[in-house]
C-alpha cells in the first residue's frame, strides 16, 4: 500500500477513473486480507475445538478400557475363588468318600471273618486247627487284653497241601506245629505291631498287604 501510494502520489493529474480503480484494488486487497484473517481465526478455533474433542474422546476411551480391565480382573478373581471353593469341596468329598470306603471295608472284613467263615482253601487248611484258634476266643482275648495281661501264646502251625497226579481236588493236608522262639516272637512283634501313628484299620491293611496275616 505504501508503494502504491508513493507511485500514485506524484501523478496529481491522474484521471478520476484511474483513482477509483486504484481505490477498488486497495479495497479488494484489504477485504481479501480481512477475509483470510477471519478464515485463519476460524481455522485455529476449529483446530482447537477438534483437538479438545479428540482429547476428550481419547480420555473416555482410556477410561472405558480401564473399567473393562478392572471388570475383567474382578471376574477372574471371582472365577479363581469359585474354582478354589470347588476344589476344596471336591477334596472334602473325596476324603469323606475315602473314609466311608475304609469304614465299609473294615465292616466287610469283620463280617467276613465273624459270620461268613473262612474261604474254601482255609477251611481245608484249618481242618484240625479250628479248635486251636477259635474266633470267639480271639475276640475275648482282644477285649480282655491290657498292659498287665497278655494273651496265651500258641505254637506256629504250618499247613502244606500235596496234590497227587496233578489233580486239584482232595489234596493231602500236612499240619506241623512249630513253637516260636523268643527271637522270632520279638521279630513278629516288631513287624506286626501297630505303629504309634497308625490306626487299627491301617495296621490291618498293612499286615494284609504283606500276605502274612494268616500266621
Amino acid at each position: 500500500m505504501m508503494i502504491m501510494a508513493s507511485w500514485v502520489q506524484p501523478d496529481l493529474d491522474c484521471s478520476p477513473l484511474l483513482l477509483e480503480l486504484l481505490k477498488a484494488v486497495v479495497l479488494g486487497v484489504l477485504v481479501a486480507a480481512l477475509t483470510a484473517a477471519q478464515k485463519y481465526k476460524c481455522t485455529v478455533k476449529w483446530a482447537e475445538r477438534a483437538a479438545s474433542e479428540l482429547s476428550q474422546d481419547l480420555g473416555k476411551s482410556l477410561q472405558a478400557e480401564l473399567e473393562a480391565e478392572q471388570k475383567k480382573r474382578v471376574r477372574s478373581e471371582i472365577a479363581a475363588t469359585r474354582l478354589q471353593n470347588q476344589l476344596r469341596d471336591a477334596f472334602v468329598g473325596e476324603r469323606e468318600l475315602w473314609s466311608a470306603l475304609v469304614e465299609a471295608r473294615r465292616e466287610d472284613l469283620e463280617s467276613e471273618c465273624g459270620h461268613c467263615g473262612l474261604s474254601k482253601e482255609r477251611e481245608l487248611a484249618d481242618g484240625g486247627v479250628a479248635g486251636r484258634y477259635p474266633w470267639e476266643e480271639m475276640e475275648r482275648a482282644k477285649c480282655q487284653h491290657d498292659e498287665r495281661t497278655a494273651p496265651q501264646l500258641r505254637p506256629l502251625i504250618k499247613t502244606e497241601f500235596q496234590y497227587e497226579g496233578g489233580a486239584d481236588t482232595a489234596p493231602e493236608i500236612i499240619t506241623k506245629e512249630i513253637p516260636y522262639s523268643a527271637t522270632e516272637l520279638a521279630k513278629l512283634q516288631d513287624r506286626y505291631s501297630r505303629l504309634p501313628r497308625e490306626t487299627e484299620t491301617e495296621c490291618v491293611w498293612r499286615v494284609s498287604l504283606t500276605g502274612e496275616d494268616r500266621i
